[in-house]
């Protein structure tokens, strides 16, 4: 895996823009790419649900599209959407017509399910913060 900083994120983004590639292919093959190494380190739907976490901006879209990709799969995913996630009524409910679970950032008794969604998967995705964050994440 090769980590790169904020400022060499956009420029391969930027590059990519400029080479044709769209943003919604950007998500795609990002999302794609989280499916695929969850996959390989669960080794199979039967090794208990994937959470996903989504946030605001690309990087949410690209858990979003993870966990499409995992449920076609045949994997069990709950999704957490964060405050001020990304996606729209359609998306969430292409999620839950599929039998993900879908949980709203609201109030307490909805971070408790949340907690124990965590505790009993074997495999997060976090997709909460991206490039675009700004200062220390907040509670």
């Amino acid at each position: 895996m090769k980590l790169v900083t904020v400022a060499e994120m956009r420029a391969l983004e930027q590059a990519a823009f400029a080479a044709g590639i769209s943003e919604a292919d950007l998500q795609e093959q990002a999302g794609l790419g989280v499916a695929r190494v969850v996959a390989a380190t669960l080794g199979g739907p039967d090794r208990g649900p994937v959470v996903v976490l989504a946030g605001p901006g690309n990087n949410g879209r690209d858990g979003f599209v993870a966990a499409r990709y995992l449920l076609q799969w045949g994997y069990t995913v709950r999704l957490y959407l964060g405050p001020r996630h990304s996606l729209s009524p359609r998306e969430i409910a292409s999620l839950l017509d599929r039998g993900a679970p879908v949980l709203e950032h609201q109030d307490a008794p909805l971070l408790d399910r949340l907690r124990a969604w965590l505790r009993s998967a074997p495999c997060a995705v976090d997709a909460l913060l991206g490039i675009g964050v700004k200062g220390p994440p907040r509670p």
